[in-house]
This record gives C-alpha cells, sequence and structure tokens, in this order.
C-alpha cells in the first residue's frame, strides 16, 4: 500500500511545492489537483518539468481531474460538454505525467428529494461518463468516481456509487471521510457493510478527517471520525493500492503535511 499526498494542501502555493513536500517528508506518491489555481485558463504549469520533477522524486502520480465550477450531472448540456471537456483535459494530464489514475469528482442535484430531478441528474451523470469512460481508456489510464459526502451527490451511497461504476467497467475512489459525512459519523458499520459490497471495485482511497459536520480535510486524528474500523475493513478486503492523504491548511501546508505523513504511519 502506497501513501500518497495531495497536492490540494498547497494551493496557496506552486504546484511543484506539494511534489517536493511529498518527497522531503516521506509520501510514495503525489495526486494533482488539475484544476484552479494550478491549472485552468491561462494557468497550465510546464507539465513536462512537473513530470520531470515527480520522477527524480521517485513519487507515483495520480490525477484529480478539474472540478470547481463544474457538474457532470447538470440539466444544462452546455455545463455538462465544458465539465467533459475539462475532465477529458485532466486525463490527458494525467497521462503527460505518467500517471495511471484519474478521479472524477461526483456532481450536484439540485433537489435530491424529488425522485424525478435526482433521477434525471442520475441519468446525466450516466450520459457523461458513456461519453467519458473511452477517451480515459484510449490514454490507458483508470477512471475512479469520487462518493460525494451530501444526498445531493449523485450516487453518493456506495452500493448505487458501485452499480454505475460497474455497469461503465470503472473503479471507485472512496474517500472515506466523505463517506462518514454522507452515512453519518456515527454508522461506521454500515459504512463498512456498504463497503464490502464493492470491494473489488475499490481502486483508490482519499483520507482525511473532519468534525462530523463539513468536509473539513483534518489530519487523520485531528477530527472526531472514527476511521480505524474502516482501515480494518480495507485491510480485510485486501486492498494494497494508493490511499492519498486530501488534507487541507493553506496556512501551514508543510506542518499539516508532515503530521498527515506521520498520522498514515501510525494507522497503516
Amino acid at each position: 500500500m502506497k501513501i500518497g499526498l495531495s497536492s490540494l494542501l498547497f494551493t496557496c502555493g506552486r504546484v511543484e511545492e506539494a511534489v517536493r513536500a511529498a518527497s522531503e517528508l516521506g509520501y510514495e506518491a503525489v495526486e494533482i489537483v488539475c484544476d484552479l489555481p494550478h491549472f485552468g485558463p491561462r494557468r497550465e504549469p510546464d507539465v513536462g518539468k512537473l513530470r520531470e520533477l515527480i520522477r527524480d522524486a521517485s513519487l507515483s502520480v495520480s490525477v484529480h481531474s478539474s472540478f470547481w465550477d463544474l457538474n457532470p450531472s447538470s440539466f444544462y448540456p452546455e455545463v455538462r460538454q465544458l465539465t467533459l471537456k475539462m475532465v477529458k483535459r485532466s486525463a490527458e494530464v494525467c497521462k503527460q505525467l505518467g500517471g495511471e489514475v484519474v478521479v472524477v469528482h461526483p456532481g450536484k442535484c439540485p433537489a435530491p428529494d424529488s425522485p424525478e430531478v435526482y433521477g434525471e441528474s442520475v441519468r446525466s451523470y450516466r450520459d457523461f461518463l458513456r461519453e467519458l469512460v473511452p477517451r480515459v481508456r484510449e490514454l490507458g489510464l483508470k477512471l475512479c468516481l469520487e462518493n460525494g459526502n451530501s444526498k445531493d451527490n449523485p450516487c453518493s451511497l456506495l452500493p448505487e456509487l458501485g452499480e454505475l461504476a460497474a455497469e461503465e467497467g470503472i473503479g471507485i475512489t472512496l474517500d472515506l471521510a466523505h463517506a462518514c459525512l454522507r452515512y453519518g459519523p456515527k454508522n461506521v458499520n454500515r459504512i463498512a457493510r456498504d463497503m464490502k459490497k464493492i470491494g473489488n471495485l475499490i481502486w483508490h482511497v482519499h483520507l482525511h478527517d473532519n468534525l462530523g459536520q463539513k468536509d473539513d480535510h483534518l489530519v487523520p486524528g485531528e477530527g472526531k471520525l472514527r476511521l480505524s474500523p474502516l482501515l480494518e475493513c480495507l485491510k480485510e478486503m485486501g486492498y494494497s493500492s494508493l490511499v492519498v492523504a486530501e488534507l487541507w491548511n493553506p496556512k501551514d501546508p508543510w506542518g499539516t503535511a508532515r503530521r498527515g505523513r506521520k498520522a498514515l504511519g501510525r494507522l497503516f
């Protein structure tokens, strides 16, 4: 099992700083967030040089596709097409960086309590994936759908997301903190049961903590979530791929990354 660091933590710095932190602090991989402020209109770094930096640091790499201001399950075809364009570009960046996994952030439904509106959001998400998956396969990459943290995110419960991933022949990025928010922090046993239902589809994992109310992206152990039983469940299922520390603290990114590495070392 490899431990990685997300560039999300270095939003107020340069993306190259995330690579240096991952290398110097003992992470084995880095996940590049292919979105603002590092990627976007008129803001793309030299991908070739970034690849060299990652390679020289002997790090594995994955890419989190664009998601700001985007929605793969939008009712508006124009929004879905823009999202498709940006996620395809993220996949191309992953290929250029020598990565293998591209993570797709969940969409958002405007009225999830309406069966009609929710159903349309799910159909829009399926349409989006049917256009995206062939391009990702053409690039020789693995596409992973991330579980959302709210009922506003279509297919945010793990069995439903697993059904969608299985239909498209793709995988899942299991975000454990998102699952705790979606199911409720006290429902660890239910989360573990649902994890086992989709076990062979879990190709990638995001790990962070929160206080049980919102997506704080804290260092594991600095929040209130019971993560250990879920990590034990992963081990029991034989998960052996990448676990990415997806942390957030722009005021102290290096200190947070350092604490994150120590926390993940203890957990694993």
